[in-house]
């Protein structure tokens, strides 16, 4: 999407997506270990926030936070990503229809039963 980025990936700990989403359906380790094989990242951050913020961005010297357009509802309000996008801090990506870790996790229930 960018030439010359430098790719950093945050990876979010078990606890904060059980909290949030319910199971995961790999931990945190395999998640790590798996997005350090892309050949696109440079580097990992974990634990990542679940909640990022402006100032997470500006302490780490973030240029753009990058992520789907659906917007995720937190706590706070009804897209924990509305602060970036009104900064023009925010670069949207493409999902692929039909692939989502929600979507898995489903079908991997159905077939257990």
């Amino acid at each position: 999407m960018l030439p010359n980025v430098y790719l950093i990936i945050g990876i979010c700990s078990d606890k904060d997506i059980e909290e949030n989403k319910g199971s995961v359906i790999m931990n945190e380790e395999e998640w790590v270990e798996s997005v350090r094989h892309c050949k696109w990242v440079d580097e990992i951050l974990f634990p990542a926030p679940w909640v990022p913020t402006i100032e997470f961005l500006n302490e780490n010297n973030f240029d753009l936070i990058a992520h789907d357009t659906i917007p995720y509802k937190n706590k706070e309000n009804d897209d924990c990503y509305l602060e970036f996008k009104i900064e023009g801090r925010f670069l949207p990506t493409l999902r692929t229809e039909g692939i989502s870790t929600s979507t898995l996790l489903t079908k991997i229930l159905k077939e257990r039963k």
